[in-house]
């Protein structure tokens, strides 16, 4: 833990000395090897220390006690799994994966050629739920019978169509919102 402390930290004190060398004027007596190695090494007793506090706080009694309550709810968690949960993630990731990638391509480009313009937040939005839809698709790894694969990938994108026709809507009146303000600015 420490080594791992002090070196992201020590990277950032370099990084930080190399802003301040470009705003100062170089000097004779203060170079920018001389300023980052002082800053390197204070960031460097810093981190030591932040590593000691951890260190301590983990093997303190309110550190044990915050790890075996994080063990209970992984033990409560693999107490009650059950097989169809993944065909359950893999039918919701797929869902969410489909609607929110086709509002992403297909709604903002729909938009902005019907001139309801583009809103960023809806494409942030969009494109976050994609990723992290797209990250519960592994999930069909563990899922053995091609049929379970095959009827959770259909239930998908049946989820996918129901939500990407709701995130159309949205994304209308998204836009709405942004023209009518963009009037009202004017």
């Amino acid at each position: 833990m420490k080594r791992i402390l002090t070196s992201i930290l020590t990277a950032n004190s370099v990084a930080l000395a190399s802003g301040w060398a470009q705003d100062q004027e170089p000097t004779s007596t203060t170079t920018f090897v001389d300023r980052a190695t002082e800053i390197g090494g204070q960031v460097a007793g810093k981190a030591v220390e932040v590593a000691d506090r951890a260190e301590a706080l983990a093997n303190s009694p309110e550190g044990l006690q915050a790890t075996n309550v994080i063990l209970e709810w992984i033990d409560w968690a693999e107490r009650y799994y059950q097989p169809w949960m993944n065909w359950a993630l893999v039918a919701i990731g797929i869902g969410l994966f489909v609607s929110h990638a086709g509002q992403l391509v297909v709604g903002k480009l729909w938009g902005i050629i019907r001139g309801r313009g583009f809103n960023f937040c809806e494409a942030f939005n969009d494109l976050l739920v994609a990723v992290f839809a797209g990250m519960a698709l592994p999930a069909v790894i563990v899922i053995s019978k091609p049929v379970t694969v095959l009827t959770a990938v259909a239930v998908g994108i049946l989820i996918g169509i129901a939500l990407y026709t709701h995130g159309m809507k949205q994304e209308a009146l998204a836009a709405q919102g942004d023209k009518a303000r963009e009037a009202a600015d004017e």
